[in-house]
């Protein structure tokens, strides 16, 4: 095993190397989408207009992938990508029900202690928490959302949206 000066810069270079995959990997799905056509994206992106279906298409995602934050970047990917962009409107209902998903993983996660009770109380007492403090916080955030989509549908703001600032 290499120590000193090397090891750091291995570590660095594997560092690099797994952040430039998880790059080309965004870059990918958003050439994937242009594959699909203007047609399939439309109709996805018209699917999503509604924030109620976007949420579920979020918690859905998040449930099957087991992971919010590959959910969340496949959003921000998809808003960025410059021919096939995402409406901002339609993606954040999707990452408010990619955060609302993460409730599905932790009980399941709580459930594979089932065969041994104390820990399972411990394990599903705390995913309960989480998920009453998500299930509850999320609405009150949804107010919040509606206030941004409205900022989003104006043109002047939604000029300022699209250069971050």
């Amino acid at each position: 095993m290499l120590s000193g000066r090397w090891g750091r810069l291995g570590i660095a270079a594997r560092i690099l190397l797994l952040l430039y995959a998880f790059l080309a990997g965004l870059e990918a799905l958003g050439g994937g989408f242009e594959l699909l056509g203007r047609t399939v994206v439309d109709s996805f992106f018209s699917a999503t207009e509604n924030p109620f279906a976007g949420m579920a298409l979020g918690i859905l995602t998040t449930s099957v992938m087991q992971s919010s934050s590959v959910t969340t970047s496949m959003v921000v990917a998809l808003v960025a990508h410059p021919t096939v962009p995402l409406p901002v409107e339609n993606a954040i209902p999707i990452i408010m029900g990619a955060n609302i998903g993460t409730t599905v993983t932790n009980t399941m996660v709580s459930f594979a202690h089932v065969t041994r009770p104390q820990e399972f109380r411990r394990a599903m007492a705390f995913a309960t928490l989480d998920d009453f403090f998500k299930l509850k916080f999320e609405p009150c955030a949804g107010v919040g959302v509606r206030n941004l989509s409205a900022l989003c549908r104006r043109g002047s703001d939604r000029i300022w949206l699209r250069k971050g600032f």
